[in-house]
């Protein structure tokens, strides 16, 4: 009950920002529905009048009514416009700030939780899921209103015309409302069930065109398609029963129950009629009436199915605001940072039921050396470079910065002091200089170049059609994977931390370049007195390194 009481507060919260033209939008869907009531009442006025003129001229009378009516439909057609158009633009900001939101959580979550979360899934969650929100949160409010006001008023009028057809339209209307909430229940299990098979859909795309140049190199073109084909078929499946639901949904509102409201209210009203307990003019403003018994049924239908399907989508976008993001606890550290990391029995796992990668490291790196971490793959090299900036938390022991342990030290400090290339570094889309500039948002172009030549790109990235300016495709496809590499080291260079990780961060240079970014790095190291921390397997990294730590298969140190 707490969780659903949070979620229907976070809902609404989205709504603060844009309150002054939510207001508008339910005044003038408001005004527009009692317009449309007085409506029919005209039409009963005007056949009153020419089935039964008193006296004089009738013409008079009709324009009169005929003038009101103008007014009438100027005025709605100004209101529905309004709730049209700035209703729909509110619903679109709304969506766009929940997408704005959910980005920025999943900036802010653990790694750990994208270790266990398919990519693919995320990005429909980001996506998919928020499309129908828009229509909802425009539409919802509005049209809650908007059928209260139709329903409620052509009830009492009607009520007052004949009250046995009244009666007997309602109860039509009430079995038709059983109906539709014994369907939607089902309707929402199939719209879950969809939204599940389609982040399994976007999973696999997103996973298939990543590693489309390993499918081409195995000739596992067949396999992929074979795989995509089993997952599209079930969310086809799943698009099927739902569309199967709505058939069942729709069709029986629409062409059940709206037909049989009309035949009883003429079989009711030619009978009422005849006997002269209604007038023409009133049956006619009756039926007029019951279109907005019929109209409404329709539209909360497909509202219904449409809150159905954005509820589904808000639901697994409210899971994800709810994951709790990193703490951003902590004190900063301090600006004269000397760089000192000790690891005192430290332990870690990557999962409950998976075996222990380190168990009860412990060692120190003083401030200003240089240290290479060697040993097997799998003997827990990179898990001791991701526990530094805190990608993940030790299970047990502490990881001290200058004496202070990590864990209360604020996130941002500690990753602004810490540079950590990889062997697998991303390349984001966009241009190269934008991709250096990563290292220090708002650089220069002159800081961008230094950056490159110290890391031995600077000739390189000048052939480029455009140079820095050049776009260099998604992950970097156009780049070399040693140019990459230096892409990757500028922007260590750029970033200008006091620790520095790197995980075979040259391993894909050539020795000629590795030596020349090995004398780059090895000077930047020492003219700021920086500590650094080196994973490699080839000799010409490690012998730079001051101290050489040996790790074993079982996660410890056996040789310092």
């Amino acid at each position: 009950m707490r969780k659903d009481a949070s979620r229907v507060k976070l809902f609404f919260s989205y709504y603060t920002p844009y309150r002054l033209t939510f207001i508008g939008d339910v005044v003038c869907s408001f005004v527009a529905n009692v317009l449309a009531l007085v409506f029919p009442l005209c039409v009963r006025d005007v056949t009153n009048t020419l089935l039964s003129p008193v006296g004089g001229s009738v013409i008079q009378p009709v324009i009169r009514t005929s003038l009101v009516v103008l007014g009438i439909i100027a005025l709605k057609c100004a209101c529905t416009l309004f709730s049209d158009w700035q209703g729909h633009a509110m619903g679109a900001r709304m969506e766009g700030d929940m997408r704005r939101d959910i980005f920025a959580r999943l900036q802010r979550l653990p790694v750990a939780f994208f270790d266990r979360e398919k990519t693919g899934a995320l990005m429909s969650r980001v996506t998919n899921d928020l499309l129908n929100l828009a229509e909802i949160q425009h539409h919802g409010p509005e049209d809650l209103l908007s059928y209260t006001v139709i329903l409620v008023g052509a009830m009492t009028i009607m009520m007052r015309i004949s009250r046995p057809l009244t009666a007997a339209l309602i109860a039509i209307l009430a079995a038709t409302a059983a109906y539709a909430v014994w369907q939607s229940g089902i309707l929402r299990a199939a719209n879950r069930e969809s939204r599940e098979k389609i982040a399994e859909l976007s999973s696999d795309i997103e996973d298939a065109l990543s590693g489309i140049r390993d499918a081409k190199a195995f000739a596992a073109e067949d396999a992929e398609s074979e795989r995509f084909r089993r997952t599209n078929a079930d969310y086809t499946k799943s698009r099927i029963g739902i569309y199967k639901r709505e058939a069942l949904y729709y069709t029986i509102i629409s062409e059940l129950c709206a037909p049989l409201m009309t035949v009883t209210m003429l079989m009711g009203g030619a009978y009422l009629t005849s006997s002269g307990r209604m007038s023409v003019a009133d049956l006619i403003a009756f039926m007029l009436y019951a279109g907005y018994f019929t109209t409404p049924m329709l539209s909360i239908s497909r509202l219904i199915q449409m809150t159905q399907a954005g509820l589904t989508g808000f639901k697994r976008f409210a899971e994800i605001i709810e994951t709790p993001a990193e703490s951003q606890t902590g004190e900063p550290l301090r600006e004269s940072l000397q760089g000192s990391i000790e690891f005192q029995g430290v332990s870690f796992k990557y999962g409950e039921g998976l075996r222990e990668v380190l168990s009860s490291v412990s060692f120190k790196v003083n401030p200003g050396e240089t240290v290479a971490l060697v040993g097997v793959s799998g003997a827990g090299k990179t898990t001791i470079a991701s526990l530094i900036p805190r990608f993940y938390e030790p299970d047990a022991g502490r990881i001290l910065i200058d004496g202070i342990d990590a864990r209360d030290v604020s996130l941002d400090s500690l990753r602004r002091a810490v540079g950590y290339v990889r062997q697998d570094t991303h390349i984001f889309l966009g241009t190269v200089l934008q991709n250096i500039e990563f290292g220090k948002p708002g650089a220069q172009r002159d800081e961008i170049m230094r950056a490159a030549e110290r890391a031995a790109a600077h000739m390189f990235i000048q052939k480029l059609p455009n140079g820095y300016d050049t776009f260099i495709g998604q992950r970097g496809v156009k780049l070399s994977g040693g140019q990459r590499q230096r892409i990757a080291l500028a922007r260590l260079f750029l970033k200008n931390p006091r620790i520095i990780i790197l995980d075979e961060a040259t391993s894909a240079l050539d020795l000629t370049t590795d030596d020349a970014v090995r004398d780059a790095l090895t000077a930047f190291a020492n003219e700021g007195k920086r500590t650094m921390l080196v994973i490699a397997h080839r000799m010409e990294s490690i012998k730079r390194a001051g101290r050489v730590l040996r790790l074993t298969e079982n996660g410890t140190i056996i040789e310092d």
